[in-house]
């Protein structure tokens, strides 16, 4: 049985819009022709994405595109001349794609007439390219966090690879056997107010074979956040402090804000991806279950969320290293997965001028 909030949830990212057949919509069997459903999911579609405030010409003026690359339909039963109809969009997928669920039903009887769904994805209009991360997914996003959700999106990156195997989980620790981990983690684990390095991250998005790659640098500021300036494949920078997201483009210009004070979803999960890429580990006993091992050349991690909001988008979460983090690995909750790799971590003392003024 869905909750209040679900059912909230669910309204926020659907859409309802009324058709009624005319009569060139009917083939020769007299019944509304299979090929006019494709016309009807568009007519929904629209209106969702409308309701975003982004239609189709705030698409074309943001410079991406977002076309559909797979669309599935099962027809229950048939439709005829005048008949009212109801179509139904919902949002029911969107790290990196849009997955937008239909339902037609009768509106006099309620009685279902067809099913589908329709599968888009973000290119940049001027290259042709797939990409994720548009300004489209500021607006999804947003409505998301309102909705009680979020994802690993908020990492701003993107990646490209096989499907990273996804470690079998190690059998659960006792709270003894636990604190010993962490104290031999801890021993390891090098106490630097500021980390600077480079990433790599590989992201594999599930239906899609063909993932992409990221890569840049980064610097962590205890109490501050993580600045991470995405160079490959192209320009960008990510902000995240504890109570905010905001992204900027090539020119520093702000393409994307949110603020804890507007989707409080934002701190619980900032803190908690603070928490894993500085192996905090008061914090991430926190808001995980741990399991792993440690030995005098590293350690390894498992990572289960305790808590509820975390647990509707992420299923696990991997981390190894030794003086610092030098991989995660991200299982979400819907199979993406995403792999960062940390290359050439270093510690120091204070902020440069130039970092400190992105965390004010």
């Amino acid at each position: 049985m869905s909750t209040e909030n679900e059912l909230a949830s669910r309204e926020r990212l659907s859409c309802e819009i009324e058709i009624t057949p005319a009569f060139y919509d009917i083939d020769v069997m007299e019944i509304v022709y299979h090929g006019n459903y494709v016309r009807f999911l568009e007519l929904a579609r629209s209106a969702l994405l409308a309701k975003f405030d982004y239609d189709y010409p705030r698409m074309r003026d943001s410079g991406f595109g977002w076309p559909v690359v797979d669309m599935r339909l099962k027809y229950v039963r048939p439709a005829t001349f005048g008949q009212n109809l109801k179509i139904r969009a919902t949002i029911t997928e969107w790290e990196n794609r849009l997955r937008i669920d239909y339902l037609i039903s009768d509106v006099l009887t309620g009685k279902k007439v067809n099913t589908a769904y329709t599968i888009q994805v973000a290119v940049n209009m001027a290259t042709r390219e797939m990409c994720f991360g548009s300004c489209a997914m500021k607006k999804v996003r947003r409505w998301l966090a309102l909705a009680g959700l979020y994802s690993a999106l908020s990492l701003g990156l993107v990646g490209h690879a096989a499907l990273a195997a996804v470690p079998s989980a190690p059998a659960p620790l006792s709270d003894a056997a636990t604190q010993e981990l962490l104290l031999k983690v801890r021993q390891q684990l090098k106490d630097a107010p500021v980390v600077r390095g480079q990433f790599e991250q590989l992201k594999t998005v599930k239906g899609f074979k063909q993932p992409l790659k990221s890569a840049g640098d980064f610097v962590l500021a205890r109490e501050k956040g993580i600045v991470w300036h995405v160079l490959k494949p192209f320009e960008s920078t990510l902000i995240v402090k504890p109570d905010s997201l905001q992204s900027r483009r090539a020119d520093g210009e702000v393409s994307m804000q949110m603020r804890a004070e507007d989707e409080p979803v934002l701190r619980t999960v900032n803190a908690m991806l603070f928490a894993v890429m500085t192996a905090d580990l008061v914090q991430l006993k926190q808001y995980f279950q741990i399991s792993g091992k440690a030995q005098a050349t590293g350690w390894q991690l498992h990572l289960v969320p305790r808590d509820a909001v975390l647990a509707q988008w992420l299923a696990s979460v991997e981390v190894q290293g030794a003086q610092f983090v030098q991989f995660v690995q991200l299982q979400e909750a819907r199979g993406d997965s995403s792999e960062i790799r940390i290359q050439g971590a270093s510690a120091e003392q204070k902020l440069s001028d130039a970092d400190a003024a992105l965390f004010r």
